[in-house]
């Protein structure tokens, strides 16, 4: 039964307004705000073994007992009141020291009468403590499990031995995503803001330490700058904010970089270094981070125009994915190593080959793991199709290989059909679809316009790309295995445009 709403638990204060724990609609600031968050985010990825250790560093500077009393001070707070319980739980918060993704399971009967998918696009703040766990929750019935996206520097209380992490009061997040999944259950993706007046972090040295975009390299300590010449020279000249607006222009994304990054990634769009272009994670081999690249694509579109294709995979999508940097390798691990990625949150998934006239099943395996990246084609944009369901890949390995693969959940990972909802009004932009018009927009030989229309504007998978995504979530569409039972859903499936995205088993 549905519970219906206690005024007791939504306290009000002389004027009749509701107090500190609220949701509203997040403001064009907030949701510009969570976008920035989400463009730099590279959580910290940790084994079960290293999580304690982790965990145990943060806490080292908190006082001990802290968390005995987080739910008398949550009673106090959530009723307006402030408490001594709820000043011992604030004398433990500490800022955390990088990206971390946490869960936290909720009964879908704590919402009463309010449908869970309403609210997406809302921000939500917690007058209280909020408990979260590093890692990821498994999904139940009946539940709201909350993937929460917490940058460097967000408040928390840590707990080695529980793996629990505290979230400190007042904490905002706006929801960006939720989902039903297959427990019966809903997911929910929210992204939490950072404070206003945070202050900046503090060097070892009790010096005041710049910000940087997680993941991006601190180039201040280098004495030999790679491409140290004039043109460095000129864009060292500029400000920050001129700087800020020529990354914008060539499609990159500068975030919280300082200006030293922002002249190295210029730089680097300029010699196509893709290593200074993309940022990487704390992960062993690092996911590499795209940019919106669809301008330059279209406006160079007959060098990535391939007339005879030398193989069964999409060359044209092999220069863009090159040029990303999503060639880069993956992450190769024994199944204990997926087996720890994919409780942590990670997507399983699975891959059936069978041999090629040029390949065995298994060497196209290997090569996927230290060789060159080549994504195939598919009906749902191009790229390496895997599947939630091993069946599926069983049969499109018949006679072959299967290999199981783990998808890291803080890629960009871009449902198709919003996929295709963005594709169709980048193609609008094409006028009328004329070649004469295209012609006279892009001056250009016919022959660049052939390519135009046939780089990018025949398949989403060379646009996703183009546009920074790194993988493409097909959900409950056919693919094409035909070992279904009958009235069985179909399996969602996830094409592989980085490879420096996932984990792939040894």
């Amino acid at each position: 039964m549905a519970r219906t709403f206690n005024p007791a638990q939504h306290p009000r204060d002389r004027f009749g307004r509701f107090t500190k724990s609220r949701t509203v609609k997040a403001s064009a600031t907030d949701r510009k705000a969570a976008r920035e968050v989400a463009e730099q985010f590279a959580p910290k990825q940790l084994s079960r073994q290293e999580r304690g250790t982790y965990l145990q560093q943060i806490a080292s500077r908190q006082p001990e007992g802290a968390f005995a009393d987080v739910l008398e001070a949550n009673r106090a707070l959530r009723s307006g009141r402030d408490s001594d319980a709820a000043k011992r739980v604030d004398a433990a918060m500490t800022e955390l020291p990088d990206d971390v993704l946490l869960s936290r399971a909720v009964p879908l009967s704590a919402f009463g009468n309010t449908d869970p998918a309403s609210l997406a696009g809302m921000k939500v703040r917690d007058a209280g403590f909020a408990p979260t766990q590093f890692g990821a929750v498994r999904p139940a019935g009946g539940q709201v499990r909350m993937h929460i996206a917490a940058p460097a520097g967000t408040k928390a209380a840590v707990n080695p031995d529980t793996g629990e992490v505290v979230l400190d009061r007042d904490t905002e997040m706006v929801v960006a995503k939720v989902a039903k999944n297959e427990a019966g259950g809903h997911d929910m993706w929210l992204t939490v803001l950072p404070k206003q007046g945070a202050k900046p972090r503090v060097a070892d040295n009790g010096k005041k330490a710049d910000i940087q975009a997680p993941g991006v390299a601190d180039n201040n300590n280098k004495t030999d700058m790679p491409g140290d010449d004039a043109g460095r020279a000129d864009l060292m000249k500029l400000k920050a904010p001129e700087l800020r607006e020529r990354m914008r222009e060539r499609g990159l994304k500068p975030g919280r970089m300082r200006k030293s990054q922002m002249v190295d990634a210029l730089v680097a769009d300029e010699t196509g270094d893709r290593q200074a272009k993309g940022t990487a994670d704390s992960s062993a081999a690092g996911r590499v981070t795209g940019s919106d690249r669809v301008d330059a694509v279209t406006a160079g579109a007959l060098s990535y125009f391939v007339a005879r294709p030398s193989g069964p995979w999409d060359e044209s999508l092999q220069k863009i994915v090159n040029e990303q940097g999503f060639d880069a390798p993956p992450l190769v691990g024994d199944p204990e190593d997926l087996d720890a990625k994919i409780s942590d949150g990670w997507v399983e998934v699975w891959r059936g080959v069978v041999d090629s006239p040029t390949a065995t099943a298994g060497q196209q395996l290997d090569e996927f793991r230290t060789g060159e990246f080549r994504p195939g084609k598919g009906i749902y944009g191009n790229g390496m199709y895997t599947s939630t369901r091993l069946e599926t890949a069983e049969e499109y390995g018949i006679g072959g290989a299967v290999v199981r693969l783990a998808v890291d959940p803080g890629a960009r990972i871009v449902d198709h059909a919003d996929l295709m909802k963005e594709f169709k009004a980048w193609k609008r932009t094409l006028p009328n679809r004329g070649q004469s018009t295209i012609n006279q927009l892009l001056m250009l030989p016919t022959t660049d316009a052939d390519a135009l229309l046939k780089v990018l504007a025949n398949d989403e998978g060379r646009f996703a790309a183009a546009r920074g995504y790194d993988v493409i979530r097909v959900s409950r569409r056919d693919d094409g295995a035909t070992n279904y039972k009958v009235g069985q859903r179909q399996a969602d499936q996830y094409v592989v445009l980085n490879r420096s995205a996932v984990m792939v088993e040894a």
